[in-house]
């Protein structure tokens, strides 16, 4: 099934070893693949109507073909599939300029991967991996509710995970660089799923990112101590995710006006969970846990806990 994607990239990453390069369309990021337009537009048939996907929050995203181990651009339906992202935005510019601190950074198992860019006269294009589920097709046809408990739970720890990680890059981000603090938000739309049904979230939301004088935040994306508190998830994080955690427990979709409605008929274990009555618990438990060496193990013994008490 292959589906429409609705996706944004990206955050703008700090390091600081950041190297100034003397090429203004070359980033010097190590295993990306530097596209030239004739590439794309041959991996995409010419950027036309039957490849087209749909449009994200920066312009149009194209289907396309490339071969696996050179990139060069393949027959359609041979090789890898990939997205190719048109990226039009008045502040082009600065994401361009920057965008090689985005690369070295954005590098997560549970983040859509990027394969490579191209730069064209005042064009940025962004090739990335292509997946052909999505979480919410995924739910609305019923494939989540047929899912075995240990791949739920893989499931909401990959999100859980990439959750962290974003909102711990975008911190770090705002305290180095002087941009805007504004904050990763999380939203279902940008789950996409591999065979496996691994969780891959792909929005990196580049318009958040605006030069702005910021006093710094002490947050170390590359060794973190612990998981971020509540507080800096942000409330609106932590509440989509419980929205979300429910639809892979029950397999049924949950009403964006009101995510508790379709909770009330979970209950949780008083051992594990402080909240008996709350799938609120349950999902702070996920991201206490979700990098652990053990998560999987964890999550999946607190889910059979209630087990009898999602639907089949």
């Amino acid at each position: 099934m292959e589906d429409q994607m609705n996706q944004r990239l990206l955050s703008i990453e700090a390091d600081d070893d950041y190297q100034e390069t003397s090429h203004q369309n070359r980033i010097l990021t190590e295993d990306l693949k530097v596209f030239t337009y004739d590439e794309l537009k041959c991996a995409t048939l010419g950027f036309g109507y039957k490849t087209c996907l749909g449009e994200w929050s920066f312009g149009k995203v194209y289907k396309g073909w490339v071969d696996e181990m050179t990139f060069s651009p393949t027959e359609q339906g041979t090789g890898l599939a990939i997205v190719t992202k048109t990226f039009q935005d008045h502040h082009s510019e600065i994401i361009k300029s920057k965008l090689d601190l985005v690369l070295r950074k954005l590098n997560h198992p549970n983040l859509v991967k990027l394969i490579g860019y191209c730069f064209e006269g005042e064009l940025l294009f962004l090739v990335e991996e292509f997946y052909y589920g999505n979480f919410e097709d995924c739910l609305r046809y019923g494939a989540i509710s047929r899912l075995p408990l240990d791949t739920k739970a893989k499931m909401a720890l990959g999100i859980a995970r990439a959750i962290i990680y974003l909102q711990q890059t975008q911190h770090q981000i705002a305290s180095n660089r002087s941009f805007a603090d504004h904050s990763f938000e999380f939203e279902r739309c940008n789950i996409l799923l591999d065979e496996d049904f691994t969780a891959k979230l792909s929005d990196y939301n580049v318009s958040s990112f605006r030069p702005w004088p910021l006093e710094g935040l002490d947050c170390d994306i590359d060794h973190p101590a612990h998981n971020p508190p509540p507080s800096i998830l942000g409330w609106n994080n932590i509440t989509s995710f419980t929205m979300v955690l429910a639809e892979i427990l029950t397999g049924e979709p949950v009403s964006d006006t009101n995510p508790l409605v379709a909770m009330n008929h979970l209950r949780h274990s008083k051992d594990i969970l402080k909240d008996p009555k709350s799938l609120g618990s349950i999902a702070n438990r996920c991201f206490e846990i979700c990098n652990d060496v053990d998560s999987e193990a964890k999550m999946l013994r607190l889910l059979k806990k209630f087990e009898k008490n999602i639907p089949t």
